[in-house]
């Protein structure tokens, strides 16, 4: 049955293997597009790897971005490119290769374009791509060696990359979520984020929220799990969250009593910004080292 799903996507999956690439200080970015059915469209992929880097040797890490990056920081591209990659290259050398992907569709409220997606987002089925035809992708095209396949995201990314791990632990060994907001009840929600976060509607919030399952007990962690975020983060705030101090007493407990879970509130000060994301992904790429 595998043999037939393998076989399935790939016939699926039409790809652009024309890159365009660029070379900075410390890492190379190549810009791809991969024709997904089941997002339905061109999905700009960009792979980041350390000069001379061979695939196979390599730990792949999908990347998972933030809502609204595009619009407020400018420009195509990932927001990867923000958090000092010359740094992580120079600090870990040939260890990581980060596979970005990125949805492109324009907003509701704004008519602007983003580089916005979301597990739910009515039609545009991420979690098959990200956990069939992306993977098949990277192997098919690029020759990656999958075994130590690992998935990180930042805000609504980190809570896309905990809910991926979970779905696809068979893909997926470690998940790694930075500053996760999850919404876990319906109040939590914004009435203008409904569109991006859980389809039209939240009659599906108990699928498509991390903390809703928490809540209920349904939660199944990614195999091993790093989760870290800032005590200033706005996901903290018990006005916009009640449900906050259930979910992070849920995890954190739950870290005590699981070695493959790692939990963390830092106590920088941050905030939900760039300055809490560049030393954590240094954090968390050490943690996934030792994996």
């Amino acid at each position: 049955m595998k043999i037939i799903l393998f076989l399935f996507y790939v016939l699926c999956l039409s790809v652009n293997t024309q890159a365009q690439c660029t070379s900075f200080e410390f890492y190379n970015r190549c810009d791809y597009n991969v024709d997904s059915k089941e997002v339905g469209i061109e999905v700009p992929v960009f792979i980041f790897t350390s000069k001379d880097l061979d695939h196979r040797q390599s730990t792949p890490v999908v990347f998972l971005h933030g809502r609204g990056y595009a619009r407020q920081m400018g420009g195509a591209g990932s927001m990867l490119e923000h958090a000092d990659l010359n740094n992580i290259f120079k600090t870990y050398s040939n260890k990581f290769v980060f596979i970005a992907p990125q949805d492109i569709v324009v907003q509701e409220d704004s008519k602007s374009i983003g580089n916005d997606y979301w597990l739910g987002n009515e039609d545009r089925n991420w979690q098959t791509f990200l956990g069939h035809e992306l993977p098949q992708y990277l192997y098919q095209n690029h020759s990656f060696n999958l075994e130590n396949l690992s998935i990180l995201g930042i805000s609504m990314g980190a809570h896309g990359s905990l809910m991926t791990g979970s779905k696809f632990p068979e893909v997926y060994k470690s998940s790694i979520a930075l500053s996760p907001v999850f919404r876990s009840i319906e109040t939590e929600v914004p009435e203008n984020d409904r569109d991006i976060f859980l389809q039209k509607g939240l009659d599906l919030l108990d699928q498509f929220s991390f903390g809703s399952k928490i809540l209920s007990n349904t939660a199944v962690y990614p195999i091993k799990t790093y989760i870290e975020i800032d005590v200033k983060d706005f996901g903290l705030d018990q006005k916009s969250f009640p449900a906050s101090p259930q979910v992070w007493s849920s995890i954190l407990d739950r870290a005590q009593d699981n070695p493959d879970l790692e939990a963390t509130i830092s106590k920088e000060g941050s905030g939900h910004s760039m300055s809490f994301w560049k030393p954590a992904l240094l954090r968390s790429l050490n943690w996934l080292e030792n994996q």
